[in-house]
């Protein structure tokens, strides 16, 4: 039975339950901005929560399972009690429960209502169709999107695929493009200079910058290659590629140690932060994000608003936001070569794009895909779900 909200809610600032990864710096940044637009934010997790967020209240929830001291799926099958002991503490008028096949799946078994499941990319499109826990995590995702109130999903693109693989719920969804907090990717001269110093790259030599990491879905085997046939056949080029120490493989590895024992190679082997992100998206001419499936990616907003060219995969989350040849240049195929020519024409008609289609992207990111305009649109929709299930006194 549905948990209903027992204390009359104000209006103008309603309390919302968070279930999430408090460690993900996405989550972080994204309760900031709820926080600064008056939500009251309260966030639940089995996670650790190492860099608290101003304004926002942390109840830790303790792991049912909890095997070998890792979380797994057994947590979030078994933790309904833990979840309803929080609701019961933190009397919410809004649940928001993030990646449908763990938290979210968590919040639709508590029973509580209004509820907001926040997708992703893999929960929404991946995880329930593929492998052999399919077969378990498409009903989990089914009924978390089924009992939710609203579904929202990273961008138009992927809110797209969501009404084409469930149909059944079309109607709840809700794209959220989060993009990213402007102030943090202002590009500037002095910022340029230092990263350039950081990373040992000579002054006014361009810089590609890979920023998406190792994962397989990254397609690193592709990517690395091409960067250093771009190096090598470019003497005057430069590239950077972030691991986000993500899983590899042993031969992406061997092409992390070739690319990084190259005269114009560079390997950033951790997470960089924020400013120093903000210092190699000021270097990065050009940057490349070529995943195979993907939702509105933050790094390709980051680097657009900096002023980089994006090269990116023709798939239908960059077709959902991005043109070929007006905002970025799509590779025309899968292969090192057609990532290594299409590098190459960016890099020739480099004065020209940067003239042109970067100022275009940078006020389209202002208008269209920052933090705080995503947190008005979010704040808006928890504070009518809040108000509709008002309950009477």
């Amino acid at each position: 039975m549905s948990q209903a909200n027992p204390i009359p809610v104000s209006q103008a600032n309603p309390n919302l339950l968070i279930l999430s990864d408090g460690g993900n710096y996405h989550v972080q940044k994204w309760m900031a901005a709820l926080v600064a637009e008056g939500l009251r934010v309260t966030l639940a997790s089995f996670h650790p929560y190492p860099k608290p967020v101003p304004g926002v209240e942390f109840v830790p929830m303790t792991p049912p399972v909890n095997l070998r001291g890792r979380l797994g799926l057994g947590d979030f099958l078994l933790g309904r009690r833990e979840v309803n002991r929080v609701i019961e503490a933190v009397q919410p008028d809004v649940l928001m429960a993030s990646y449908a096949t763990h938290y979210g799946s968590l919040g639709a078994r508590s029973g509580f209502r209004p509820l907001i499941v926040q997708t992703w990319t893999m929960d929404l499109t991946v995880y329930p169709f593929k492998g052999w826990k399919r077969w378990l995590l498409r009903p989990l995702v089914r009924h978390a999107l089924g009992t939710a109130d609203v579904v929202t999903t990273d961008g138009p693109g992927l809110a797209a695929e969501g009404r084409r693989l469930w149909p059944g719920v079309a109607d709840k969804l809700v794209p959220t493009t989060w993009g990213i907090r402007l102030a943090d990717y202002d590009p500037s001269p002095a910022v340029e200079a230092e990263a350039r110093a950081q990373w040992d790259i000579p002054a006014g030599a361009p810089v590609v910058l890979s920023p998406r990491g190792v994962f397989w879905y990254y397609r690193p085997e592709i990517v690395l290659p091409a960067l250093l046939q771009i190096m090598d056949e470019r003497p005057d080029a430069y590239a950077l590629a972030l691991t986000v120490t993500q899983e590899r493989t042993e031969a992406v590895q061997a092409l992390l140690d070739q690319l990084d024992a190259h005269p114009q190679g560079r390997v950033a082997d951790r997470f960089l932060q924020v400013s120093e992100m903000r210092g190699a998206w000021a270097m990065a001419d050009v940057f490349v994000s070529a995943p195979v499936f993907d939702g509105i990616s933050e790094a390709v907003l980051e680097g657009m608003y900096a002023g980089g060219i994006p090269i990116v995969s023709d798939i239908p989350s960059n077709r959902s936001f991005l043109t070929d040849g007006t905002s970025a240049l799509f590779v025309p195929g899968e292969s090192i070569d057609d990532l290594a020519a299409t590098l190459h024409r960016a890099l020739d008609q480099l004065p020209a794009l940067k003239q042109t289609l970067a100022p275009r992207n940078r006020a389209w990111i202002a208008e269209h895909a920052s933090v705080e305009g995503t947190a008005r649109q979010l704040a808006g929709l928890v504070r009518r779900l809040a108000q509709e299930n008002q309950v009477p006194t």
